[in-house]
């Protein structure tokens, strides 16, 4: 039910054309190493990218966006730095401090693999760079922007993971944490669901009943950027968001809930996909995500399906089949009814609340062994809490001058050693346990 199907060996599997050894440039670059970076300061970690790459990413898109090329000037060059800035590439390095010609040396090179670059500087190129997707593909792999994931809460990069930005509201997502396609790109034209769904009209099932489809439909318009999770009470801020569907499969649409005013404010479900991604994982799929306008759950066939096919479209939420509880829809009744959120003091187990708390993960049964070590006892915490609200919402403690997190998720690794989610929610002592006795 959770998506850890793709494979990051498969997605950095970029054919690469090699360019002529007495090129300014060397004799091309390996499909699985980035270019190699400058530094902007001594003292200064942080990745950068040479000039000629720049141009390369840029210049390619522009020729896909509407048929303009930059000139390869120092002038136009530096003319591009505020706008890269604003985009989110770090560090730019300025045409005073190195020539569009000038070559970079990259300290750790493998012995396998060697990036080849020219020692001497050259002067300034004549000639046009032919601006293939894999030259800007292989030129992105470096390029670091700024910020974290808003659902694992990791930098650009972490673990081989690719950070996209979306260009309306500046939300920044892992492709693989947000369910998407892998690339090793990025992305200047990339939207979130959320900002993607503003003035659009949605076709609905009438009457909207988890669980159930209908043959009537109806659309409702989306007005604004949705803001508000079922899952959980946090409702503003701008957080990575999926539309959920009354159920699963092609008959399924975005379930309509109403808020304060009865059906004449109706108002389509979303949910974080941070909270959906916790909870499929954490319940073995009571929230699950669905795939491709089939709306498929999970395909144990032998049947390919082409990578946009792949990416998480919609989250669906287990209910009772023919009135009788399953064991996924039993887990959500079970949470409501005997689990109370310490952080917002909701209660859940009446009306028409969606929302799941869940409990703390100090000594669970599935708690990281890592973190479990680190508690001073052993018994079991029952302090509840929403996945947001534990993110979001919590008073986390400061130990040390450092801010306890209370919510930590991964979606893991296809590296045979951190393959399923790791994930942990924790009360504000349990929390604090996490970072006190980390050693």
């Amino acid at each position: 039910a959770c998506f850890t199907k793709w494979k990051m060996e498969d997605a950095m599997n970029i054919p690469v054309k090699e360019e002529s050894s007495s090129s300014e440039h060397g004799a091309g670059r390996s499909s699985n190493h980035a270019p190699a970076a400058i530094s902007a300061a001594e003292n200064d970690k942080e990745d950068c990218i040479p000039f000629h790459d720049i141009y390369s990413i840029l210049s390619n898109y522009r020729e896909k966006n509407g048929g303009l090329n930059i000139p390869r000037t120092d002038a136009a060059m530096s003319s591009l730095v505020p706008a890269l800035n604003k985009i989110g590439f770090v560090q730019v390095p300025s045409a005073e401090s190195k020539s569009v010609g000038d070559s970079v040396h990259d300290d750790k090179q493998s012995d396998a693999d060697s990036i080849k670059q020219s020692s001497t500087a050259a002067a300034p190129i004549k000639r046009e760079v032919q601006d293939t997707p894999a030259v800007a593909a292989a030129a992105n792999i470096a390029t670091k922007i700024k910020g974290r994931c808003d659902i694992c809460d990791q930098k650009d990069g972490f673990r081989g993971y690719n950070l996209q930005t979306c260009s309306v509201c500046s939300l920044a997502v892992h492709e693989r944490c947000y369910g998407m396609t892998l690339t090793t790109t990025k992305n200047l034209n990339f939207v979130c669901k959320a900002c993607a769904a503003i003035g659009s009209k949605v076709e609905v099932n009438k009457p909207s009943i988890l669980g159930k489809s209908s043959s009537t439909k109806e659309t409702i318009r989306v007005q604004e950027r949705p803001t508000e999770c079922v899952l959980c009470n946090v409702h503003d801020g701008i957080h990575a968001m999926h539309p959920l569907f009354d159920t699963h499969g092609p008959k399924g649409r975005q379930l309509v809930i109403s808020s304060q005013g009865g059906d004449s404010n109706r108002k389509l479900a979303w949910v974080h996909t941070l909270c959906a991604n916790f909870i499929c994982s954490k319940t073995g799929g009571s929230v699950y995500g669905c795939y491709g306008d089939d709306g498929r759950y999970e395909d144990d066939s032998d049947q390919e399906y082409a990578d946009e096919e792949n990416e998480v479209r919609f989250y669906a939420m287990a209910t009772k089949e023919k009135g009788k509880e399953t064991a996924w829809s039993r887990i959500i009744t079970d949470s409501r009814k005997t689990i109370l959120c310490s952080i917002c003091g909701k209660r859940d187990n009446s009306g028409d609340s969606l929302r799941i708390p869940l409990q703390c993960s100090a000594n669970d049964v599935n708690e990281l062994v890592d973190f479990k070590r680190r508690h001073n006892d052993r018994s079991e915490c029952f302090v509840g809490m929403h996945v947001g609200c534990a993110r979001w919402k919590g008073d986390p403690p400061t130990v040390y001058g450092k801010q306890c997190k209370m919510c930590y998720f991964f979606d893991g690794d296809n590296d045979g050693k951190h393959n399923d989610p790791q994930l942990a929610c924790y009360c504000r002592n349990h929390a604090e346990d996490i970072v006190l006795n980390n050693p």
